[in-house]
């Protein structure tokens, strides 16, 4: 028989066969985004045998892995594999050609071997005998290696990984993990990975990639809206692109651009969905329908047992399948790929979709997991079902503080349903008010209460009546509260725990918690006191123990007041820890603790550990909008940015604080603010901006705070006798409420007041005592804060009697930063954040959803023209050019959060 090709005959060499273009690497056509950091992790493939590059299709592997061969000083060898590889011979016979093909040296003998002795180990020696003869590193890339099913394959590759010398580096591109030991390589230090994460695009590279690449000149906002769709995947932005050239309307089109576009099934389904086997297509139709792919949950809804077994071959597989960042027993699907399948089920079998939520819904219940539960119940269109849902895990969510999520349910019913019906009525009144729109509640309750005043007057609707119109007033001295009008909503609180039924021990709680702030807040401690410890007793077994917890923080609070720091500090501890080990998902709870923390580690001069403490416990207690919790957390991160001459912290705090005020319409709180801020201009010598504020002021006798502030305005303008007329008054209240915190404060500006007189001899007494009283607590900061008047004093009594505690004083004093950066403009009269109106605000807010103006102006109940002036003045107040610029510039301004 002839011989030819490497001694091998001709029969043998027509079956093998080899198509050049599969050694080639593949020529990438067009302009790509670099994956910087990946691109230099593949560099540094000489250090390890293995290397592989495994996600979903379309996130750019090959790419990456071509354009690293390419820019090698000499090119990697290539091999693009197909279904056909799946023959051993075939493989390995285009294996050792492609590097047959570089080096003429090597695989001569392993080709002639591996055709004549292919069961024997001699080809395959040959080969590794051949490559440990490479004078220079080299790197081989098998691309699309998924397509190889042949375990004799899979084997005998694993086999050349271990058996590879140093010099010779294999790469693999795949879109599933292929069946190697990968935990071993891992062990061994043999394996670079690069996964679908990795190769996911960011916010900056989405950005580059739709200018540089699509050509497409999108807005900011427009852009991470593509971005959070498509999830970084970069085919997605892709297709993307491609429909938005077929498109005028590209603002509506970015908003309902999801899994249910054309182009996206056509790339998923051919790609991805007919490649995997039927059973595991039923599968993932069928679980389209839920958000979270808990393996019980999907057995439940798709009645097939291994749906475990699926969901982790799914994931082995990259089938765009990821766990749940914050649940990690449950799974998701990317976005548009569930989007994509929820498509299919109802194109090809429409009638089983509401038997799939059924179950899904009846198994959330059960296994605690309400929300999932209703979003399940109300996607049936069984408004029954969902009403008493919502109703009986109603509390449950005010615990946690999900009532944007109760208000989002309430949304989905039809109108004339939630209007009908007074107990949904009343959650949507709970829902505003939570939200701080509170000059819609009103409109909300006087529906409710037609419907009741229309009710039967049987025993049974009158007891429903009272508990449903206790729960009215509730609302309406919540309400009450938020404006400022303490006494207003201490008689609605009283009038409410009046009417409402014994066991409603929620409602009554809360009730009981707003007497207490509102008495707190008018001055009257030992009333709040006595509350706080009724409420206690109240509640100090129930299985729902939020209102314990909640009292026992703001007992922790009074203790503050009062000057025993450390004993409010364990307090907070015990009960942040009582809260994680019995309800962690109490959140907003959690935050009030930490936000209080943060306040007492701020006194301390605790500076970083109260950042820690206050930014944490502000994002937790959001949901609330308890604003006398959350605006001293903005003001104390205000004061560390100045502690630390960092003037962009303290305007993005003071905006924050503003936007609460403003959110929950509490205007007369900005007096609050605006003395707030003057204190911080006193401590930089900005004199004149304090005193344009004690003109403009009109301080309200019974806020101390801006009395005190007042004081210190009087005190830099050496108006020194009304300064001490009005303190001494406040003295005189501070040991009667038994206030050692303003005691000292006091002391100290009395002390300093005296400085100013010269009367040195008095202030040294005064800023003696205030030190006596706040040594054993470790007061630092209500001194420290004062560093501009109150150091010569210090130093004159360190000389007198030398003391660790004054030392530690004027160190931290001194080592307060000092910065010419211009601090936040509330006390300038048209300045930025005075400009906006409030109107101007709430149209602001929808701008951020990206509603058009007609949106807007169904939602505000304006007219077109209205909604067309407010924008037109929010971008000339902002110096915005459009509609995006203003979004952006009001969330770098803290307008908006983030």
């Amino acid at each position: 028989m002839a011989k030819s090709w490497y001694g091998i005959d001709k029969r043998t060499i027509h079956r093998y066969a080899l198509i050049p273009t599969k050694m080639n690497i593949p020529q990438m056509y067009g302009e790509y985004v670099k994956h910087q950091e990946l691109e230099g992790r593949l560099i540094d493939v000489s250090h390890y045998k293995f290397c592989l590059v495994s996600a979903a299709a379309g996130f750019g592997k090959t790419r990456l892995v071509a354009e690293f061969a390419i820019d090698r000083p000499t090119p990697g060898c290539w091999l693009t594999l197909d279904e056909n590889d799946n023959d051993f011979t075939r493989f390995w016979n285009y294996f050792i050609s492609v590097l047959h093909s570089k080096y003429p040296q090597v695989g001569l003998e392993a080709l002639r071997l591996l055709h004549t002795q292919p069961t024997t180990e001699a080809w395959f020696t040959a080969l590794i005998m051949d490559i440990e003869q490479l004078s220079d590193h080299e790197v081989l890339i098998l691309d699309d290696y998924h397509v190889v099913e042949n375990q004799t394959i899979h084997d005998t590759v694993f086999r050349l990984i271990e058996h590879l010398p140093s010099i010779f580096h294999l790469v693999i591109i795949t879109r599933t993990n292929p069946p190697f030991n990968l935990a071993r390589m891992r062990a061994n230090g043999m394996l670079l990975e690069i996964r679908t994460d990795d190769l996911k695009f960011s916010t900056d590279e989405t950005s580059q990639f739709i200018q540089k690449v699509l050509r497409l000149n999108l807005q900011e906002e427009e852009t991470k809206l593509l971005h959070d769709r498509t999830e970084g995947w970069p085919t997605g932005l892709q297709i993307a692109a491609r429909a938005l050239e077929r498109t005028d309307q590209r603002e509506t089109f970015l908003k309902s651009f999801s899994g249910g576009h054309p182009y996206i099934i056509d790339y998923l389904m051919e790609e991805v969905f007919q490649n995997l086997p039927k059973r595991t297509r039923d599968f993932l139709l069928q679980t389209s329908v839920l958000r979270c792919l808990y393996p019980a949950l999907c057995t439940v809804v798709t009645g097939i047992e291994d749906g475990e077994v699926i969901l982790q071959n799914l994931e082995h597989n990259n089938v765009f399948l990821f766990r749940d960042d914050i649940r990690p027993h449950c799974y998701r699907y990317h976005r548009l790929f569930a989007e994509m399948l929820l498509t299919v089920l109802r194109q090809t079998q429409p009638t089983i979709e509401s038997g799939l939520h059924l179950r899904a819904s009846r198994w959330c219940m059960d296994n605690h997991l309400i929300i999932e539960a209703i979003q399940h119940s109300l996607a049936l269109d069984d408004y029954a079902l969902s009403t008493q849902m919502i109703v009986e895990n109603t509390p449950a969510l005010m615990m946690r503080g999900e009532m944007v999520q109760l208000r989002m349910w309430l949304d989905t019913l039809p109108t004339d349903y939630l209007r009908s019906n007074p107990r949904l009525t009343i959650l949507y009144a709970w829902a505003l008010l939570f939200d701080g729109q509170l000059d819609l509640i009103e409109g909300y309750l006087e529906i409710a209460e037609n419907h009741l005043n229309g009710q039967d007057e049987s025993d049974q609707v009158l007891q429903q009546f009272l508990a449903l119109h206790g729960e009215i007033v509730a609302i309406r001295a919540e309400s009450a509260r938020l404006r400022g009008d303490y006494l207003g909503s201490i008689h609605l609180a009283q009038t409410s725990i009046n009417l409402l039924p014994a066991d409603n021990l929620l409602m009554r709680g809360l009730m009981l918690m707003n007497l207490s702030f509102n008495y707190a807040a008018s001055g009257d401690v030992e009333k709040a006191l006595n509350i706080f410890s009724e409420n206690h007793y109240r509640h100090p077994n129930e299985q729902n123990t939020l209102l314990t917890s909640v009292t026992v923080v703001n007992r922790a609070w009074f203790y503050a007041e009062q000057g025993q720091l450390h004993r409010a500090w364990d307090l907070l501890l015990q009960t942040k820890t009582a809260i994680l080990e019995q309800t962690p998902d109490w959140l907003p709870v959690i935050g009030i603790v930490e936000i209080s923390l943060g306040e007492l580690a701020y006194e301390w001069n605790d500076l970083d550990g109260a950042e820690l403490h206050l930014l944490q416990g502000l994002e937790l207690s959001k949901p609330w909008l308890y604003v006398r919790n959350l605006l001293p957390g903005y003001f104390t991160l205000a004061k560390i940015g100045h502690a630390q001459g960092n003037y962009a912290k303290v305007t993005t705090a003071l905006n924050q604080a503003e936007l609460l005020i403003r959110r929950v319409h509490l205007t007369p709180m900005l007096n609050q603010l605006k003395a707030f801020v003057t204190r911080l201009e006193l401590r930089r010598g900005n004199v004149s901006a304090a005193v344009r504020w004690l003109r403009q002021s009109e301080t309200h006798p019974q806020v101390d705070f801006e009395r005190l502030t007042q004081v210190q305005v009087l005190i830099a303008v050496k108006r020194i006798n009304e300064a001490l007329f009005i303190l001494e008054a406040l003295l005189l209240n501070a040991r009667k409420q038994q206030k050692q915190y303003a005691e000292i404060e006091i002391l100290t500006l009395q002390a300093i007041a005296y400085e100013v007189l010269e009367n040195t001899r008095q202030s040294e007494t005064l800023l003696d005592q205030a030190l006596r009283l706040a040594e054993p607590e470790g007061y630092i900061r209500v001194f420290a804060d004062n560093q501009l008047k109150i150091t010569p004093i210090l130093k004159r009594l360190n000389q007198h009697h030398t003391s660790v505690y004054i030392s530690e004083l004027l160190e931290a004093i001194n080592t307060e930063l000092v910065s010419d950066e211009q601090l936040y403009s509330v006390l300038e009269e048209g300045e930025l954040v005075e400009s906006l109106t409030e109107r101007e605000r709430d149209v602001l807010v929808l701008l951020a959803q990206g509603l058009p103006n007609s949106a807007i102006a169904m939602q505000l109940v304006v007219g077109t023209g209205t909604v067309k002036t407010h924008v037109k003045n929010i971008l000339s107040k902002l110096q915005a050019k459009n509609r995006t610029q203003a979004v952006i510039q009001a969330r770098k301004l803290g307008l908006l959060p983030d």
